[in-house]
């Protein structure tokens, strides 16, 4: 148990101390099973060079633990994300997820968790957020098609990076939030998964500022521990930070060992 206790300790002050998204992070899809006891856990690390008539680099490192015991599952999740051009960074984001979830029936479950993540180049210097919720299991597990849906009441608290054109009450900002997702997942053959999770995120004090998300992933297991992930993760905020479009979206495919 104590070296858990290292193993998790050690995934968090990674990904606190290093540079991930600002965008709603989906963590569904790691977590579709029944907890299982024991420890397990997953990393990934990619990256590209270019030289020539254009020079850049980007590294993206990405990992996760889950702790399962009895009716209780853990989950920590971290991701980084660095890339510099021509001598100048264009790529700036971390973030950190922490879960809990307790399954008190075989479909039922209640979920708590805390963010921190951060943009650079959104201009979010700061998005923490916490919360509690239920989640429901549709169908799943024994099956080769699983569904999942959860509610939440969370609270968020940003700290935007300071503009001369904005007032400084703007800068800070704390908003309650519902959190509504829809997990779906489906299993076509051994080896293959592909799975897709939306989320809704409406203010409860501004019906006017929304965020959806939507990461759908296809996931390929050559074998028992690696991996090979593609991921199209879509993004929408209704109120985002002068300056930061509303519409962002990631296309990625990397590799990730898992223990």
């Amino acid at each position: 148990m104590r070296s858990s206790a290292i193993c998790v300790a050690a995934v968090w002050l990674t990904a606190l101390a290093a540079p991930a998204g600002a965008q709603i992070v989906d963590v569904q899809s790691r977590l579709a099973h029944a907890p299982e006891a024991g420890l397990r856990g997953a990393a990934g690390l990619s990256g590209e060079w270019r030289g020539g008539n254009s020079e850049s680099l980007s590294l993206s490192a990405e990992g996760w633990l889950e702790l399962g015991r009895g009716a209780h599952q853990g989950f920590l999740t971290g991701a980084a994300e660095l890339g510099r051009s021509g001598g100048e960074r264009y790529l700036n984001r971390r973030f950190a997820h922490l879960r809990h979830r307790w399954h008190w029936s075989s479909r039922w479950a209640l979920e708590s968790f805390v963010q921190g993540e951060l943009d650079e180049f959104r201009r979010l210097e700061l998005r923490a957020l916490a919360g509690a919720g239920v989640r429901l299991r549709v169908a799943g597990d024994a099956e080769r098609v699983g569904l999942a849906l959860g509610a939440a009441g969370m609270l968020e608290l940003e700290r935007i990076a300071r503009d001369a054109a904005a007032p400084d009450e703007e800068l800070r900002r704390a908003t309650p939030r519902l959190s509504c997702y829809a997990a779906g997942s489906i299993a076509p053959a051994p080896g293959w998964e592909l799975a897709t999770t939306t989320y809704l995120q409406p203010a409860l004090d501004d019906a006017r500022d929304l965020r959806l998300s939507s990461t759908t992933a296809l996931s390929v297991r050559p074998g028992e521990r690696v991996a090979l992930e593609l991921s199209l993760a879509l993004d929408r905020d209704a109120r985002p930070p002068p300056g930061v479009d509303a519409f962002d979206a990631r296309l990625r495919q990397g590799v990730t060992v898992s223990f």
